[in-house]
C-alpha cells in the first residue's frame, strides 16, 4: 500500500477514519488473505459511515432550506435503522443530492463532487466504492471456492480501490476535527461576553483528546461536542447527536462514538473508534 498515504492518513485525517485504517496496515492484516480483505471492506464501511453523518449533520442543519421528497422519506427509517455498508453509502448519496437539487452548498464544499459527478453522475471514489460493495457481496457467496491466487488478486484490487477512495478525499485535511470541552466566560456589565474555548483536535492515529487549546470567541458553541470547522473555528458543524465524545462505553474508556443504528423502542446504538 502507497506508504505516502499511509502516512498522509495517520497524521492528517481524522481520527475516525485514521484509527481503523491504521490497523489494517498492522501484522494481523498483512497477508494478502481473506482476513485483509475483510478489514479492507470493513475500512471502506467505517469510511462511509463517516462521511455519511457528516452529510446527515449537514442535513438537520439545512432542513429548512431543502425540500425533502416523499422518496426520501420513505427509505430513511430503514436505511436509518438498520444500517449497513450499502445504506451507508446510499444515505451518502442522496443526501448529497438533496443540496444538489435545492443549490444549497454543504459545510464540506468539496463532499458532493466528491461523490457525485455533476447531477447524478458517478464520480471516481463513488465507482471505487461501488467495486468494492460489489466484490464484497460476491464474496458473500458460500458456496465459491476461492483459489490462492484468487484472493491475492482480489486483495489488491481492494487495496487500490481503498487507496482511491482515500485519496480522492483528500479535501478532509482542509477542514479540522474538534472536540468542545469547556467553555468560560468573561461578562462585564457594559460589554458584550467573550468566551475562551477549550477545543482538542480529533485529528490523525493519536488526537488530542486531552489536551486542549483555547481559542476566543465572541460565539458560543455547544458543549461538550464535535465538531467540524473551517479555517476559523467560529465557523463551524456541530456533529452532536450522531458523532459524540463519551466515556460511558462498555469499558467506560474514554473515546469518540458514531451513531450505529436503532430500533423503534430500544436504545440507540453507538460504535466507538477505537
Amino acid at each position: 500500500m502507497n506508504n505516502r498515504l499511509k502516512r498522509k492518513v495517520a497524521n492528517d485525517y481524522p481520527y475516525p477514519v485514521t484509527i481503523d485504517f491504521m490497523r489494517l496496515n498492522t501484522p494481523d492484516f498483512r497477508n494478502p488473505d481473506m482476513k485483509r480483505i475483510g478489514k479492507i471492506i470493513d475500512v471502506t464501511e467505517n469510511v462511509l459511515h463517516f462521511l455519511a453523518l457528516i452529510a446527515l449533520s449537514d442535513l438537520l442543519e439545512n432542513i429548512s432550506n431543502l425540500k425533502i421528497p416523499d422518496n426520501f422519506k420513505a427509505r430513511f427509517r430503514g436505511n436509518f435503522t438498520r444500517t449497513s455498508l450499502g445504506k451507508w453509502g446510499e444515505l451518502l448519496r442522496e443526501v448529497i443530492k438533496l443540496f444538489k437539487i435545492a443549490g444549497v452548498s454543504m459545510f464540506i464544499e468539496e463532499l458532493p463532487d466528491f461523490f457525485i459527478k455533476g447531477k447524478t453522475g458517478e464520480s471516481v471514489a463513488q465507482s471505487a466504492f461501488n467495486r468494492i460493495t460489489s466484490i464484497r457481496n460476491k464474496l458473500q457467496h458460500k458456496d465459491k471456492h476461492y483459489s490462492r491466487a484468487e484472493i491475492e488478486t482480489t486483495c489488491k484490487e481492494l487495496e487500490e480501490l481503498l487507496e482511491t477512495f482515500l485519496e480522492e478525499m483528500n479535501f478532509i485535511v482542509d477542514y479540522p476535527f474538534l472536540y468542545v470541552n469547556k467553555i468560560t466566560v468573561d461578562y462585564h456589565r457594559w460589554s458584550d461576553p467573550k468566551y475562551e474555548i477549550n477545543l482538542s483536535n480529533i485529528i490523525g492515529s493519536n488526537p488530542e483528546l486531552f489536551d486542549s487549546k483555547i481559542e476566543k470567541s465572541s460565539n458560543l458553541m455547544n458543549t461538550p461536542a464535535v465538531i467540524v470547522t473551517k479555517e476559523n473555528p467560529n465557523v463551524y458543524l456541530n456533529l452532536e447527536p450522531l458523532i459524540i465524545y463519551s466515556d460511558e462505553g462498555n469499558l467506560n474508556i474514554p473515546d469518540i462514538f458514531m451513531y450505529m443504528d436503532w430500533e423503534k423502542g430500544k436504545t440507540i446504538k453507538y460504535k466507538p473508534i477505537w
